[in-house]
C-alpha cells in the first residue's frame, strides 16, 4: 500500500513539471515581450547620464579679439559702441612703430573688438574725445567723436561707428568724411550741439556765425539726421539764419556729457 501511494506521488509531481514546461513553453512563443534582450534599469540610467554629460555651452565672442593699450600716452573712455546695453572700452593711441598715425579701438564687453587706424600729426595728435548715444532711442550705439586735427583756432572733431565688427568714419550724403571745425576767430566761429531745433527728428545741428557789423553775427544752423553712419540734411526744416552779439549758444561742441 505504502509503495502504491509513493508511486501515485511520483507520478503526480512528474505530470505537475510537464504541465509547468508547457505553459512556459506556451509563453515564449506568444509573448514578443519577452524576445530578445530587455534593458535593465541601470543601463537605461547609464544612457541618460552619458547623453547629458555631452550637453555642452560656449560663448564666442563677437568679433575679432584685440588687444588693449595699457600704456599711459592715450586716452580712455567707455561707451556702448555696440548698443548691447554693456559698457565697452574704447581708447585711442599713438600706433607703436609708427609715428604718423594713431589706433582707435573699442574692446566689446560681448569679447573682441575692432581697431582703425587714423591720421595724426605731433602738434595736433589725434585723440578720443568721448563715446555718447546720438540717435535715440533708433540706434542705441553710441558713436564715437575724435579730434581728427586742427585749423586757424580751431579744432576739427571727426565722428566714427562701429558698424559689425569694424570701425568706421561717418560721412555727409555727398560720401565726405564727416569733419567738423569747432571754434574760430572775431570774425568767424562755428560749432556743433547734439539736438534738434525744428525738426524733431534730427539729432545734430551745426552752427556757423560770420560777424556783419560792430559785434553782430549772423548764424546760420543747419539740422541733420544720423542715419547708419551718415549725416543727412533734415528733409523737414532748411537751414535757420539768426543774428545774435552772443556767440556762447552755438560755438563749442556739446553732446550728452562731452563737451569742447
Amino acid at each position: 500500500m505504502q509503495r502504491r501511494a509513493g508511486e501515485r506521488a511520483v507520478g503526480a509531481a512528474a505530470v505537475a513539471l510537464l504541465v509547468l514546461g508547457l505553459v512556459a513553453c506556451s509563453r515564449e512563443e506568444d509573448d514578443p515581450t519577452l524576445t530578445g534582450e530587455v534593458p535593465t534599469t541601470e543601463a537605461r540610467e547609464s544612457t541618460t547620464t552619458s547623453t547629458a554629460g555631452s550637453t555642452t555651452s560656449t560663448t564666442e565672442p563677437v568679433c575679432p579679439p584685440v588687444k588693449r593699450h595699457l600704456e599711459d600716452d592715450g586716452a580712455e573712455h567707455e561707451g556702448d559702441a555696440d548698443g548691447d546695453g554693456r559698457a565697452d572700452v574704447v581708447q585711442s593711441y599713438p600706433t607703436p612703430d609708427d609715428t604718423e598715425t594713431a589706433t582707435l579701438l573699442v574692446d566689446l564687453a560681448a569679447g573682441g573688438g575692432a581697431t582703425l587706424e587714423l591720421p595724426s600729426e605731433d602738434l595736433s595728435p589725434t585723440t578720443l574725445l568721448g563715446a555718447e548715444l546720438l540717435d535715440a532711442p533708433s540706434d542705441p550705439r553710441d558713436v564715437l567723436w575724435v579730434r581728427v586735427g586742427s585749423g586757424a583756432a580751431t579744432t576739427i572733431l571727426g565722428l566714427f561707428h562701429l558698424d559689425g565688427c569694424s570701425l568706421e568714419q561717418a560721412t555727409f550724403e555727398n560720401r565726405d568724411p564727416v569733419e567738423l571745425p569747432i571754434g574760430g576767430t572775431v570774425r568767424t566761429a562755428s560749432g556743433a550741439t547734439c539736438g534738434s531745433l525744428i525738426d524733431p527728428d534730427a539729432d545734430l545741428l551745426v552752427h556757423e556765425a560770420t560777424l556783419i557789423t560792430g559785434r553782430e553775427y549772423e548764424i546760420v544752423t543747419t539740422e541733420y539726421r544720423w542715419e547708419d553712419g551718415v549725416l543727412v540734411l533734415s528733409p523737414e526744416s532748411a537751414p535757420t539764419v539768426t543774428r545774435s552779439e552772443d556767440l556762447s549758444e552755438v560755438t563749442g561742441f556739446r553732446c550728452g556729457d562731452l563737451s569742447l
